[in-house]
This record gives C-alpha cells, structure tokens and sequence, in this order.
C-alpha cells in the first residue's frame, strides 16, 4: 500500500533528523555543565561536549547522504497519490470510515489516545519508573499531536488544554534526557571544584 511506503519514508527522515537532536541535546547539556566546573573536571567534561560535536557533524554528513538517498521528489509524489487517492468504499482492516461524523471520529481518537496515557500513568510516577517515564512522553506527544489536528473541535479551551500537555511532554522529554545522560558516565567519577569546593562528581 502506498500510505505504508510512505510511513516507511518518513520514518527514515525522523531517525537522521533524531541522531542529529540527541547529539544537539547532549551538546548543550555538557558544555552548560562543564562552566559551573573547574579543574580536571571541566576538562573531562569539555572533552565529551568536543566528542558530541563531532557526532553532530557525522550525523549531519549521514542526514545529506540519507535525504539524497531518499530523493524528495519521488518521496513528494508518493506523498500526493497518498492524499489524492483516499480509501472511500474500501478501508484497509482497522482503517477509518471516510463517511464516520468527524464529531464520533475525534472523541474516539481522542479517547484512544488519552487512555494510552492513562494507562501509563501509575508506572511513570515512580521514581524508578524510568521506562515507564520514556513510554509515557511518547504517548503524550501522540495526544498532543491528535490534540493538534482535531484543534477546530474542541472549542474555546483548546490553547490551555495544548499548553499543559505540551509542557508534561516537555518535561518528560528532559526527564529522558538526563536519564540519557547519566548513563554516560557509569563507572568513571570526576574530581571536580566549583571554585570553592572540591567533590568527585558521580
């Protein structure tokens, strides 16, 4: 099916673009950190920002050669015949009923998607519950995506509604981050000084 190929497209486009955004985000995270420091431990943590630039750049390299691989002009038609060619009287198993009231169709994404969320809660408010925490930022961007598109729907509510489930996706996201992060450094520790105070950092 074309909307399959078209799935599997951009999925290739979202992983070189997500090698790039890790890379991004360790960048930052290290070089912030690495000025509240002094000593050897600045240095070390200067040198594994150094390391993430130069991942940055071989995943930029990767992202040039993949988006040339992929070639935009096929992927834009395959986007279009994808658009112009809707299953109307034949949806594929599982698919949406074209003639469904958009009213039933966006209380049931909704729905759907809210009680992914839901679900995942209780594991994700424990402190451990580190996997857990990773599944529920997923579900909540998918919430906050369907959230999106159904926007004209919802009514007068809508900005406030977006606005607090962005930012528990948003602070999800930097719960990943660090979680990332602190796997970096399992087994070293770091001598540090804040200039004031000197401390092996963990």
């Amino acid at each position: 099916m074309n909307i399959s190929r078209l799935v599997r497209k951009i999925k290739q486009v979202t992983r070189l673009l997500g090698e790039i955004r890790n890379a991004d985000e360790a960048l930052l995270f290290f070089t912030a950190l690495a000025a509240e420091f002094d000593g050897s431990c600045r240095n070390d943590l200067e040198e594994l920002a150094g390391t993430f630039q130069k991942n940055r750049m071989k995943a930029l390299n990767r992202l040039r050669i993949g988006l040339r691989k992929i070639a935009p002009g096929p992927l834009r038609d395959l986007c279009l015949r994808v658009i112009n060619s809707p299953a109307l009287f034949s949806p594929p198993a599982g698919g949406v009923d074209l003639f469904a009231p958009m009213s039933g169709f966006a209380r049931e994404a909704l729905d759907a998607r809210l009680a992914d969320v839901m679900k995942l809660v209780p594991a994700a408010r424990l402190a451990k519950g580190v996997e857990a925490q990773h599944l529920l930022r997923i579900a909540v961007k998918h919430f906050r995506y369907r959230m999106e598109i159904l926007a004209m729907l919802i009514g007068t509510h809508f900005e406030e509604l977006h606005a607090a489930v962005k930012s528990y996706q948003e602070v999800l996201g930097k719960m990943h981050d660090l979680d990332v992060f602190a796997g970096i450094y399992p087994r070293r520790k770091l001598p540090c000084t804040d200039g004031k105070n000197s401390f092996w950092l963990p």
